[in-house]
């Protein structure tokens, strides 16, 4: 749980003193929705209904005055209530048009109204503050850290997975809250202020700035929002049937990334025909070039870096995972953060269908696709093939390599580099020889004199053994353990290749077990069914049981939950011809 010691900076209305004893008769909301992975995430005792938030961007792109207001309906009666914010400065909080009491310290705005809200009441709150975006939470998490504000002086970039929009609007920020957004962005006049939703006006000013003002009509979660502020050239691809389709593409966009992006009406046409008419009226890409090393599902305008890699097709496939998400994210959000099934593991199974189909190969792509993946989920981590020559290279370029390993050290040292496969006549051979330790030069001469041809290490291995012997084996992922899609808890990478590339093949697996008519009616069924709103893991298991029986049902629990990745047998996938260790 995130701890919430933080110092406080408080600026308590004088107006406390006034408060009628009914007041404190009744009860605070929650600050904290109790998210199973970001438990700091969010706060109770009220739904968000719609945010009106007006920035006042510096030239700089360093520092921000904003103002928001949120509308919201009580869901108990409310003595006080949190906004999730950072570490801005508050200057003043109004509720139903009485200034009120506030504390703030981060990641919370504490507020205490003159008169208690009661259930089911209509209420407005607004928040005037300034300084340069900021949160100790933003900082501790797991994704992006304290880079979500991305600022240089040719571009802003700012970006809020999985929890980071607090730190510049005071919101209810967990993705389960949601609400329609109005912006209205201040910012140099020469450069475009981007956001979601429909543009609805630019105002030139007379102080040599522009406001740009948009809606965003349909319930959204803080973490899809954007915003950008810089040079971009907008394109617009025209219409997909209704939806207008618009991009805002950095000037340093590459060749290749561009040529991605404007297959968006293709894509889009491709997703419509498998799941239903797209959710919202406007789609497109926002290219950016503060060093953007991922893409984002950002709900109606997915953001992208302006070069992703020199393959059109895995910049294709890119696009078209993120303009998956629309359906499965912006549209149905997930519940809470174990659920990120819901969202990544459809997106990635859609990129891989779209490729297979832009491919016109018919499925052979998609089974490619699933070839090359397997064996990591069959092990649960990354894996790593090195030949007999590439292990000697390695254990001979050690930075400890005159170090003696000894007793249960070398034990574990001997265990790990041949993930416990060390046949008994080669470890009896080193013990004997060296039975005081051994250091890994000494080591390495007698491996090469063994007669085997590979090693397949795991990820976990890898990590101890660099710890162990002094990094043997470079180019180790600091986070390659694969967690069944359906398990995630604390301490689990969130974007892990189990939830992705696991959770894909959950789908296939599905498909191939109920058929394509049923598969793809399931799939239409559970948007319809949780339309604008949220959806959890069981959520979709359930409806699985309801319109695709039993037997479909457990095949998906075993593909969501099992510790061991099942076997894939329609494609030929056995889980225990994929084992780590030592290979003659």
């Amino acid at each position: 749980m995130f701890s919430r010691t933080f110092k406080t900076v408080a600026r308590v209305s004088t107006l406390l003193l006034g408060f009628s004893t009914f007041v404190f008769a009744q009860t605070a909301g929650s600050s904290s929705l109790n998210d199973p992975i970001f438990a700091f995430m969010g706060n109770g005792g009220y739904d968000a209904q719609d945010y009106d938030i007006a920035l006042k961007i510096s030239s700089d792109h360093q520092t921000e005055q904003g103002a928001t207001t949120m509308t919201a309906v009580a869901t108990q009666d409310l003595s006080g209530f949190n906004l999730d914010f950072g570490s801005m400065t508050v200057t003043s909080v109004i509720v139903n048009g009485d200034m009120a009491g506030f504390a703030q310290a981060d990641p919370e705005l504490s507020i205490t109204p003159t008169k208690a809200i009661l259930k089911g009441e209509n209420f407005k709150v607004s928040v005037t503050y300034a300084g340069k975006p900021g949160s100790v939470a933003v900082n501790t998490s797991a994704f992006g850290g304290a880079n979500f504000w991305m600022a240089s002086l040719n571009q802003l970039t700012v970006l809020s997975e999985p929890s980071a929009m607090f730190a510049w609007s005071p919101v209810n920020d967990h993705p389960s809250d949601k609400a329609t957004f109005s912006f209205h962005l201040n910012a140099p006049s020469k450069e475009q202020a981007i956001t979601n939703g429909v543009l609805i006006s630019r105002v030139e000013n007379n102080d040599g700035t522009a406001t740009s003002n948009y809606r965003i009509d349909t319930p959204t979660s803080t973490y899809f929002v954007v915003l950008a502020i810089g040079e971009f050239k907008l394109v617009d691809q025209g219409k997909v049937g209704k939806v207008r389709v618009r991009h805002y593409l950095s000037p340093r966009t590459s060749n290749v990334m561009r040529s991605a992006v404007l297959e968006t009406p293709k894509i889009i046409s491709f997703l419509e025909d498998k799941l239903g008419a797209y959710p919202f009226s406007e789609v497109g890409v926002l290219t950016v070039d503060n060093q953007l090393g991922f893409a984002l599902e950002t709900q109606s305008l997915v953001t992208l870096p302006v070069s992703w890699s020199n393959d059109l097709e895995s910049n294709v496939e890119t696009v078209a995972h993120e303009l998956a998400h629309q359906w499965f994210g912006a549209d149905v959000t997930f519940k809470s953060h174990k659920d990120i099934f819901v969202h990544e593991g459809f997106a990635e199974y859609f990129g891989w269908l779209y490729s297979n189909f832009n491919a016109n190969d018919k499925d052979a792509t998609l089974k490619a696709e699933i070839e090359k993946d397997y064996p990591n989920l069959a092990v649960g981590s990354a894996v790593l093939q090195v030949s007999k020559y590439q292990l000697l290279q390695r254990l001979r370029g050690s930075r400890y390599g005159n170090a003696i390993l000894v007793g249960d050290t070398l034990e574990r040292a001997l265990g790990l580099m041949f993930e416990g496969t060390l046949p008994q006549q080669f470890h009896d051979e080193v013990t004997a020889k060296f039975p005081k330790g051994a250091t890994i030069l000494q080591i390495s001469d007698l491996v090469s004199r063994w007669n085997f041809t590979s090693v397949r290490l795991g990820t976990p291995s890898r990590i101890e053994l660099i710890r162990l012997t002094g990094g043997i084996l470079p180019n180790t992922p600091a986070s390659g353990i694969y967690t069944p899609p359906g398990t995630l808890k604390i301490g689990d990478d969130l974007f892990n290749d189990g939830v992705y590339l696991r959770g894909a093949m959950t789908l296939h697996a599905l498909r191939l077990k109920v058929g394509d008519e049923k598969f793809f009616g399931l799939l239409r069924a559970y948007l319809e069914k949780y339309k604008f709103s949220n959806a959890s893991v069981e959520d979709f298991v359930n409806l699985t049981l309801e319109l695709a029986g039993t037997d479909a049902k457990t095949l998906l629990e075993h593909w969501l939950f099992d510790v061991q990745c099942p076997d894939f047998p329609e494609l030929g996938l056995y889980a225990k011809d994929f084992k780590l260790g030592i290979i003659f």
